[in-house]
């Protein structure tokens, strides 16, 4: 998928449409979900 990088932030798109995880160099630190308009940072995700 596309994916934005910043200096050490990046955006991956998922499957699913809309969702987004959030990387930190090379830790999964959140996930965004357009649809429900929701972010979910930390271990939870």
């Amino acid at each position: 998928g596309k994916a934005f990088r910043g200096e050490r932030l990046g955006l991956r798109e998922t499957q699913t449409d809309g969702n987004y995880e959030v990387w930190w160099y090379s830790t999964k630190v959140g996930v965004i979900d357009l649809k429900k308009k929701s972010i979910t940072m930390g271990k939870g995700c």
